[in-house]
């Protein structure tokens, strides 16, 4: 593919996937030296309602790498309180999350964390917004891993490589329990036994388990960020 035709495909996914909002929001977080005054001038345009959770959580990430600068107004408390409301979430889901690989472990089963929980792991400081923690187990153990968990009392949904957990009855999200990473390949399980020997050891929220190596963490979010472009940009 010519240079050409790859700076017109990012200028079709950015338009489908950002709006020029999106793009002053990232360059005043990415700028190394911001003022209060480029501050002033995005929030004079910004809805936190209308804009959402996520992108208001990026800009609180930004205001504690740059302590120096006020939010305005009602923004202060609006933001405090997004954060407030994500650590109880979080907490919540970490409790959750203990339970189960506790009792995993019980039953010989280890699980690798990536995705959101590694990142949140690695970043306890920052809330972030994590819909359920997800994890590897090895192909002999999914199955066993599923049955373990039902017998605890939760609801398993399962799909083609992983299965979801949530609480009886609910829709709410716990657990992604996979058995490689989706890379819409084909040739997922040939890499596993790679990726799955260069996870490390470590004390995931009081549960000893095993993290995703830096390389294969980061590869692998980008193998997801790949996925969600994919199916949210127009063919």
């Amino acid at each position: 593919m010519k240079q050409e035709e790859i700076k017109k495909l990012m200028e079709r996914i950015r338009a489908d996937l950002m709006t020029d909002q999106d793009v002053r929001l990232l360059r005043m977080t990415l700028s190394e030296n911001p003022t209060q005054e480029e501050l002033d001038d995005f929030l004079a345009n910004w809805d936190l309602e209308a804009e959402g959770s996520s992108k208001s959580l990026l800009l609180s990430y930004f205001m504690k790498e740059h302590p120096d600068l006020v939010l305005p107004g009602y923004f202060g408390p609006r933001i405090k309180g997004l954060l407030d409301y994500f650590r109880f979430r979080n907490i919540k889901l970490i409790a959750q999350y203990k339970k189960i690989a506790l009792k995993l472990a019980e039953n010989g089963i280890v699980v690798t964390i990536f995705k959101g929980g590694a990142m949140k792991h690695l970043r306890p400081q920052l809330s972030r917004r994590m819909s359920d923690i997800d994890v590897l187990v090895s192909e002999d153990d999914y199955k066993r891993a599923g049955k373990v968990i039902e017998e605890m009392g939760y609801d398993v949904s399962w799909d083609e490589h992983s299965f979801d957990v949530h609480p009886k009855g609910t829709e709410e999200g716990i657990l992604d329990v996979h058995k490689y990473i989706p890379m819409l390949t084909g040739r997922e399980t040939e890499v596993m036994g790679d990726i799955m020997g260069r996870a490390r050891e470590a004390d995931l929220f009081g549960v000893r388990g095993r993290i995703l190596a830096e390389e294969d963490l980061v590869f692998s979010l980008l193998v997801n960020l790949s996925r969600n472009i994919m199916n949210n940009t127009r063919s």
